[in-house]
């Protein structure tokens, strides 16, 4: 009696048991089944809705070309399996996109069909079903509706598809829209025949709806350099007659008696030197070379502007580094570095260190 009394106990705790384990089974499928429901920019073979819009990583596809056009059709799928409304299936009427402010120039797509074979493919277009650009809070806002499906209909019928068309920023770094840490991203907005409704939200903001991971799309950096603006030039201002130009040069002609701009050169003995806005200019040395600006106009190219000119650098000389990288560079390239005697010196140091530390171990070793 004792022993069936005990089989019969082990019998009912085991069945409690296996009550529990199913129960929680159940309610990881359940809680689990929702997340393959998310929207998503699949790129699911075949035919690849969305060719482009991944990190460029392992297993993704590389991201949109920085002020580039694409077009992109989000998986919105049904997730009200078992729900009847209204005699038909509860399947979606209303469905909003809200864009990244970033993203600019929305246009409306069709709704199509995912189709029961093949997962996450573009379909056929449902009739019925319409589509405007919103703008809500300064978001651009991508709004389908259409109706439910009618009772000799199934879910495969309805809309599961969305496309739409949007001009990417030209960020200065590859960003990724909604990815956690990033910039806001796409906003999602499904209401159901029944009134029901679903918000999903990026990664980055987790609080205004259920997570759909799916929904980050990354675009790659710009490659157009910034542009930076030629530096200010004071304009020069303008002579007076029988004045210097700025530099003490003076107008009017050469001092060897060449054409100048102003006239004929002055005939000997040269008159005492002008007085100018800039002061009084000392008469060059006989045979000196004429100063530049006495040689003709300034060029063509900037004619209110100074020409700045470069350094030049002696035959054979060899500009310094600047940096440590600049250093290691140039040592690579020239073969230089540590001497061979610094080497020799290294190797006869590491040698004569190990010899003496195996004499300390054997006089250690040695009985007294």
């Amino acid at each position: 009696m004792m022993n069936n009394a005990a089989g019969a106990r082990g019998s009912f705790w085991r069945g409690r048991a296996l009550t529990v384990i199913g129960l929680a089974v159940a309610a990881i499928v359940a809680l689990a089944a929702p997340a393959f429901a998310h929207p998503v920019f699949s790129n699911d073979e075949p035919g690849f809705p969305n060719p482009m819009g991944g990190t460029g990583g392992p297993g993704q596809t590389p991201p949109y070309p920085a002020g580039s056009r694409p077009t992109l059709n989000m998986f919105l799928p049904f997730e009200q399996d078992g729900v009847v409304y209204k005699g038909a299936e509860n399947t979606t009427v209303d469905v909003r996109v809200t864009l990244p402010t970033a993203w600019t120039g929305p246009a409306c797509g069709p709704a199509r069909t995912s189709p029961p074979v093949g997962y996450r493919q573009l379909g056929t277009v449902v009739a019925g079903w319409s589509c405007a650009i919103e703008t809500v809070n300064a978001h651009q806002v991508v709004h389908w509706s259409g109706p439910q499906v009618s009772s000799t209909q199934t879910h495969d019928d309805s809309a599961q598809f969305f496309t739409f068309q949007a001009t990417m920023p030209s960020p200065a770094t590859q960003t990724s829209y909604g990815a956690t840490g990033g910039p806001e991203g796409i906003h999602v907005k499904q209401v159901y025949a029944s009134g029901a409704t679903s918000l999903w939200t990026p990664p980055n903001d987790p609080t205004a709806g259920e997570t759909a991971p799916g929904i980050v799309r990354t675009v790659g950096r710009s490659t157009t350099a910034p542009s930076t603006p030629p530096p200010a030039s004071a304009p020069i201002p303008a002579p007076k007659p029988g004045g210097t130009a700025p530099g003490g040069a003076t107008q009017g002609g050469t001092t060897q008696g060449g054409p100048g701009s102003g006239g004929a050169a002055p005939s000997s003995p040269a008159p005492p030197p002008p007085q100018g806005g800039n002061g009084p200019v000392s008469a060059p040395a006989a045979g000196a070379p004429p100063s530049a600006a006495a040689a003709g106009p300034p060029s063509a190219g900037a004619p209110n502007s100074p020409q700045p000119t470069l350094p030049e650098s002696s035959p054979g000389a060899e500009s310094q580094p600047t940096s440590v990288e600049q250093l290691t560079q140039r040592d690579s390239a020239t073969g230089q570095g540590l001497g061979w005697w610094v080497w020799v010196g290294l190797v006869l140091g590491s040698v004569l260190v190990a010899g003496g530390v195996g004499l300390v171990i054997k006089r250690r070793r040695r009985p007294s």
